[in-house]
C-alpha cells in the first residue's frame, strides 16, 4: 500500500486539510507531519502560528489521519546547511514508511524534498487557506460551518489566547514560502 506524508505547519487545521487526508486515503495511508518550531526546549507560537502542536495534531487524529511532529530548534538558520537538512531527512524517515510519497502545496517545499532526494508531489494550494481562516477568527468573523467540530472545539479551549493574539504583532518572518517565528530564527 502507497504512503503519503503530507508536511505542513496546519496552523488552524480546517475543511481543505481533512478534504485533501480523505482524498489521499483513497489511495493509501495518509501521515501529516506537523511543524513545530522550539526556542531552548519551548514551543514557540505567534500570531500566524496560534496553536500548539499537541492542539493540532489532536484534530488531525480526531479525524481518523496518522500523524508525526517535524521539530525545528533554534536557531532555525541552521536548517539552511545541508548537514542539518540531512538530519532532519533522516529524523522523518524514522517515522514513516520506506515507501512514503511526500505530498505538498508549497512549491518551495517541493524544491526542498527533491533537492534531499525525497519522492515528493506538489499540487497548487486549493480550497480555504489557514491565513484567510485566522483572519476572520481574529476579527470575530468567523463562520462555525467553514470548520470541522474537532477545530472548533480546540478554537473555544484557546479562545483567550486567541485574543490576545489578536491584538499582538505578528512575529514571523517570511523565508521563501515559509513562516518562521523570529524568536529562535538567529540564536
Amino acid at each position: 500500500m502507497k504512503s503519503f506524508a503530507v508536511l505542513g505547519y496546519f496552523s488552524i487545521p480546517h475543511e481543505t486539510h481533512y478534504q485533501l487526508g480523505k482524498y489521499l486515503s483513497i489511495s493509501g495511508r495518509v501521515y501529516f507531519g506537523i511543524i513545530r518550531f522550539f526556542k531552548d526546549g519551548r514551543e514557540v507560537i505567534t500570531k500566524s502560528r496560534p496553536l500548539y502542536g499537541h492542539e493540532r495534531k489532536s484534530i488531525i487524529d480526531a479525524w481518523g489521519f496518522e500523524t508525526f511532529f517535524w521539530d525545528f530548534h533554534n536557531p532555525y538558520i541552521k536548517y539552511l546547511l545541508p548537514k542539518y537538512a540531512e538530519e532532519m531527512k533522516q529524523e522523518i524517515l524514522e517515522q514513516l514508511p520506506e515507501d512514503t510519497v511526500f505530498y505538498t502545496r508549497s512549491p518551495y517545499s517541493a524544491f526542498v524534498l527533491k533537492q534531499l532526494k525525497l519522492k515528493a508531489e506538489y499540487s497548487p494550494r486549493t480550497g480555504t487557506s489557514g491565513t484567510s481562516i485566522r483572519e476572520k477568527i481574529y476579527a470575530g468573523e468567523v463562520r462555525t460551518e467553514n470548520l470541522p467540530e474537532e477545530t472548533l472545539d480546540v478554537l473555544r479551549r484557546v479562545s483567550s489566547r486567541l485574543e490576545k493574539l489578536a491584538n499582538d504583532k505578528d512575529r514571523t518572518l517570511k523565508l521563501f514560502d515559509f513562516k518562521i517565528p523570529v524568536e529562535g530564527f538567529l540564536k
